[in-house]
């Protein structure tokens, strides 16, 4: 009988030691043995290439339109200047075109460049580091030129270099309406909910 109360005694003991170094961090309850395992940093790669995936949500688009303009002296020998020479009154001396151009700026994340180094996944928390947003095309319809001003006698590779400057142009409009900023946040935003809902409860996202 003695021997009874004794191993009684000693589980009382041992369960009482045990509650104690439970409350104290010690020791991990007897609940957590039943928890589901951590995320685990060796599926980090499977991360990389899911957020790969979906880069095509990280995109923005900024519509707009832009005049652009080119002067040049005109030419000896046009008719101008053979009638500015008998005209009592002086004419114009300068041939001019101008272009109003309308296009489409496309700013986004490119993921592909995305490095494992960039993840750090540590149990319920992640924390992801993606390349800032860069202008990934300028789009110039044809369609949508429109020619405002023709005196003279234009080339189609003068009016082509005009429209490179009205896509330079478009570019920096839409960089001064923080395009690139737009695209950032975006980008952010959908990375955090897409790793919410791969379980994780601790996030942290930012450009670099």
């Amino acid at each position: 009988m003695r021997g009874i109360v004794k191993i009684v005694v000693a589980l009382v003991i041992v369960v009482l030691l045990y509650s104690l170094l439970v409350k104290l961090n010690w020791l991990p309850s007897v609940g957590s043995w039943f928890k589901a395992s951590p995320v685990l940093i060796e599926e980090t790669p499977l991360l990389i290439t899911e957020i790969k995936q979906i880069a095509t949500l990280f995109t923005i688009e900024s519509s707009d339109e832009v005049v652009v303009s080119q002067v040049r002296p005109v030419p000896p020998g046009s008719p101008k200047k053979i009638l500015d020479w008998i005209s009592p009154l002086p004419l114009a001396q300068a041939e001019q075109l101008v272009l109003v151009v309308k296009g489409k700026v496309i700013a986004g994340t490119d993921l592909s460049r995305l490095e494992s180094n960039a993840i750090f996944i540590r149990y319920d928390s992640v924390s992801v580091t993606i390349p800032a947003a860069r202008i990934q095309d300028i789009i110039v319809n044809p369609s949508g030129t429109d020619v405002f001003i023709e005196e003279g006698n234009w080339s189609q590779a003068e009016t082509n270099k005009l429209v490179s400057q009205a896509s330079e142009k478009l570019r920096q409009r839409a960089t001064e309406k923080g395009i690139l900023v737009k695209a950032d946040e975006q980008a952010l935003k959908v990375l955090r909910n897409f790793l919410a809902l791969q379980g994780f409860q601790k996030i942290r996202v930012a450009t670099n």
